[in-house]
């Protein structure tokens, strides 16, 4: 095989992975020749050795193709080699700068199953909230918490339950309160994790789409305008989408979505 045609064949690979990831997560081979303009023989033959070598996989009960554990492995690696610190912060300050308000980076730990706020950036606002980094906390608690709890696996979800020992009048509220941050993909607290804070957070999802954390608007409890919190709470949701999509994650419908609401609200 000459260089171009493999070249080609590189090319072409990546363009069916990248339908894949981008678009929607699994195919019939009809459905994706038609997408790609691919002759049917080709696309089976590259789809088999996609499937060797554990980048796609083929389920017999669909008919289809989807993601394979190995696609989803190195997009979990490459994910955690980021310096997430680093990549969040242009979008904090932009926060700050916009919205005089301060915003925390939080990470979900899931060895320990507790979470920790790694970065702050404190609003000029007076009377602002200023929270201690670096310490494992538990996650069931605040919007800081249970925006990434909504999104864990139910198992986990109910391990952390059991770990702080709720009873289950109160397990089975957080169980609402959990659909309820599921549906809006923002969660809202007042002084669950600390005494007189107040908070907005929505979450971090890495390239599989797992939880890793959340980004929180933290301030002293305070009365909020109803327009005005649900600005803060687009705005939150804004940029965990935008670093989200940093690690990997795409919601695409979700993403546009929020967008056009955000606007709407900024007046744009």
């Amino acid at each position: 095989m000459n260089s171009s045609n493999r070249n080609s064949v590189i090319e072409k690979a990546f363009t069916i992975l990248f339908v894949f990831i981008d678009e929607q997560d699994e195919w019939g081979v009809r459905d994706l020749a038609k997408r790609l303009e691919y002759p049917t023989s080709t696309l089976h033959r590259m789809l088999r050795s996609l499937q060797d070598l554990g980048l796609l996989e083929y389920n017999s009960t669909t008919r289809k193709y989807e993601m394979g554990v190995e696609l989803l492995r190195i997009g979990s690696v490459l994910s955690s080699k980021l310096d997430i610190k680093k990549l969040a912060r242009p979008f904090l300050e932009q926060f700050v700068d916009e919205y005089k308000e301060t915003i925390c980076l939080v990470l979900y730990h899931r060895k320990t199953k507790k979470l920790m706020f790694v970065d702050q950036i404190i609003g000029p606002a007076p009377f602002q909230y200023v929270i201690n980094l670096g310490e494992l906390q538990p996650v069931p608690y605040g919007s800081s918490g249970k925006s990434i709890l909504a999104f864990l696996e139910s198992e986990e979800v109910e391990h952390i339950l059991r770990i702080e020992d709720f009873s289950d009048d109160q397990k089975n509220n957080i169980r609402k309160e959990l659909q309820t941050i599921r549906n809006n993909g923002v969660a809202l607290s007042e002084g669950e994790r600390v005494k007189g804070a107040r908070g907005i957070a929505a979450p971090l999802f890495d390239s599989s789409g797992f939880p890793i954390g959340s980004v929180i608007f933290a301030a002293p409890i305070i009365q909020l305008e109803k327009d005005y919190e649900t600005l803060l709470s687009l705005a939150i949701k804004e940029i965990s989408t935008s670093i989200s999509q940093k690690l990997g994650y795409v919601n695409a419908e979700a993403n546009v979505k929020n967008h056009l609401e955000l606007k709407k609200w900024k007046g744009e």
